[in-house]
């Protein structure tokens, strides 16, 4: 772990707080300045490339949202969050659902609720999240692509 935090710092990862989960999941929280969000994540992602290459990654923040994420973001609680849920007033639809609790991107909540909710969400915030669930977004296509190429490919005896 402090080879890899070694790395990390040199290849430009020094404004990140770095957290190890034992499995081998490696967590970076930035504080990046740059010209823009979109610069900032660029950058930061440029700099783990170059200490791990072999690294993958697994997600960019803010993007996957529950409720009580939105409702943390707004200032607002829970129920409040999701009576505007049920009423249609979020009418973007969740990625994905497990039980009772949905997920939601990030950038479009905001979108939906900022003219509903009287809130001060920064346009920082707003890019990054727009960022982040572009990146995702790829990033699990890319996957999903991989992985059909890989079924799909004959197999020669």
């Amino acid at each position: 772990m402090d080879d890899i935090d070694d790395r990390l710092f040199e290849s430009g990862c020094d404004d990140a707080l770095v957290a190890h989960s034992g499995t081998g999941l490696i967590s970076l929280d930035f504080t990046r300045r740059a010209q823009s969000a979109w610069r900032a994540v660029f950058s930061a992602m440029h700099s783990i490339e170059r200490a791990i290459p072999a690294a993958y990654l697994v997600e960019v923040k803010p993007d996957y949202v529950g409720v009580s994420d939105i409702a943390d973001y707004f200032n607002v609680s829970r129920q409040y969050v999701q009576k505007l849920i049920v009423s249609g007033k979020l009418d973007y639809p969740p990625i994905t659902t497990v039980g009772n609790t949905s997920v939601y991107h990030l950038f479009p909540v905001l979108g939906a609720l900022k003219a509903t909710i009287s809130s001060s969400i920064s346009d920082e915030l707003e890019e990054l999240a727009a960022i982040a669930m572009k990146v995702n977004i790829k990033r699990v296509n890319k996957s999903i692509t991989s992985s059909l190429v890989k079924v799909a490919m004959p197999r020669t005896v």
